[in-house]
């Protein structure tokens, strides 16, 4: 099987604003949760990864996220958990 891979960014601001500005830049704000390990703050493109979630395979796959801020750290995850707005998906349809 193919092994899919995103690319991320550590993102230093928190809140609602700096999450509005985000997607504005067409990126996903999202956070990295592990065993043992400290909670990171990252970005990824929103094009990327809706070619994640739109195919129901990939979506419970092993994903391969490069992390480019931290020297290019490669770690294996598993997306567990999106959050959507209701009412601006049914906007855009």
């Amino acid at each position: 099987m193919k092994e899919i891979k995103l690319e991320a960014v550590v993102r230093d601001t928190r809140g609602k604003g700096a999450a509005r500005s985000l997607r504005r830049e067409g990126l996903v704000p999202g956070v990295l949760y592990g065993y043992k390990t400290d909670n990171m703050a990252l970005a990824v493109k929103q094009s990327d990864l809706l070619k994640i979630l739109h195919d129901p395979k990939k979506r419970r796959m092993v994903v391969e996220l490069i992390i480019k801020d931290n020297g290019g750290t490669s770690k294996k995850v598993i997306i567990k958990d999106v959050q959507n707005d209701v009412i601006l998906s049914l906007i855009h349809i």
